[in-house]
């Protein structure tokens, strides 16, 4: 079970790095958010956490005005970590607000390429107003060939079905289930769903929703959806 488990967990770094969106990222960054906040709310289910991430690629000659950006953008309060290796410079810049919403930028330079990564998550619920006021104030540093990626996690106590949970939230966005992994307390499913624009290539298919279910201790089953992958660990 457990290097079947592990191995999910190994590869989706993998996966961020080097998939490519077969569509343009939708022009509102929260709006895939939204719809999973929907589906789980629908189900009287609440949130436990979310994470909203925006990454693209730029070119080497705007990484000076990319770098002022974003240090002008997170301000005093901000942490700053810096971490050289012989393939790759990272720079991380993070920031923790009262509400308790983290927001971090990571530069990555390696091989005169150069990635730029945006990162807005919480816990519980969040008012949709302020975190937009949040994020859009950033965005200006991405274009339209930015990649989203989305994650929320909800729980289901033990006097609910998890199983009937999981497959009735796969029923809901239209999942058409590409694989399938079971073990005794754990399984995932990556699959396609009409509800998301952005998808990246799954052998000669196209896939932009993965579900994840773990049961934990006292009977408790997190259940963890990502479009158009899970970034979040379930």
């Amino acid at each position: 079970m457990y290097p079947r488990f592990l191995l999910v967990i190994a590869l989706i770094p993998a996966l961020l790095l080097s998939f490519r969106p077969d569509a343009d990222a939708s022009a509102s960054t929260l709006s895939d958010l939204e719809s999973l906040v929907d589906l789980v709310e629908q189900e009287d289910l609440s949130i436990d956490s979310w994470e909203v991430m925006v990454k693209e690629k730029i070119d080497s000659e705007n990484l000076a005005n990319i770098t002022e950006k974003v240090t002008q953008y997170m301000g005093d309060e901000t942490t700053v970590h810096k971490e050289d290796t012989d393939v790759m410079t990272k720079q991380v810049y993070q920031t923790t607000k009262q509400d308790g919403i983290t927001e971090t930028f990571t530069i990555l330079e390696a091989s005169h390429q150069i990635e730029v990564i945006y990162t807005i998550k919480g816990e519980n619920d969040y008012k949709t107003e302020d975190l937009a006021n949040i994020a859009h104030s950033h965005l200006d540093i991405f274009t339209k060939n930015a990649t989203i990626f989305t994650c929320i996690s909800t729980q289901v106590n033990d006097t609910i079905d998890n199983v009937y949970v999981f497959d009735t939230l796969l029923s809901n966005l239209q999942v058409e289930t590409l694989d399938h992994i079971q073990e005794e307390d754990f399984q995932v499913v990556s699959g396609y769903s009409p509800r998301f624009e952005t998808a990246i290539p799954h052998s000669d298919r196209a896939m932009n929703v993965q579900m994840a279910a773990r049961e934990g201790l006292g009977g408790k089953t997190t259940i963890t959806i990502g479009t158009p992958i899970l970034t979040i660990e379930y």
